[in-house]
């Protein structure tokens, strides 16, 4: 189930994975900015879903194991949101466009097929899975917009 590269498990695994490659192999600022783009993601997910939750009490055990609403979606939205970071941030310096090309292609079209998954299989609606990749993509950008900035703050200091 292609569905499953966005589950809580898959993304725990590879953020982890990724943080620990981009850390040794290319710089610990790219390393912090993906798990600063990820992490602030599951946090924006989490507190959209116990908002949108019709669940009466929430407990810590409820918001780690269960679902707590289905909108918006919450494998699309931070499939889009790790897969775009993971794409940005192992995207080549050296201006490979052929191999940054790829990584972002590759990134979209397990993007689009995770959404579609969860339609396909009557987990969401189309509603759901739309409004999973639309704050997904929102998130993703401002968090890049915000890394940028403050870099380029930090670069002039």
């Amino acid at each position: 189930d292609i569905s499953s590269l966005g589950s809580r498990e898959i993304v725990l695994l590879f953020t982890v994975f990724l943080y620990f490659y981009l850390k040794l192999s290319r710089s610990k600022n790219s390393a912090n900015n993906f798990l600063f783009t990820v992490g602030f993601g599951i946090v924006l997910i989490l507190i959209v879903k116990a908002t949108t939750s019709k669940q009466d009490t929430l407990t810590f055990h409820s918001v780690l194991v269960e679902s707590l609403s289905n909108f918006p979606s919450g494998h699309t939205f931070i499939s889009t949101v790790m897969y775009l970071s993971a794409a940005r941030y192992l995207s080549s310096k050296t201006k490979n466009d052929v191999a940054n090309k790829y990584l972002f292609i590759s990134a979209s079209v397990i993007i689009a097929l995770i959404g579609i998954s969860r339609f396909m299989g009557n987990s969401h609606t189309v509603t759901e899975v739309i409004a999973g990749w639309s704050l997904g993509l929102c998130w993703y950008s401002f968090a890049q917009l915000y890394l940028t900035s403050h870099n380029l703050s930090t670069a002039k200091e």
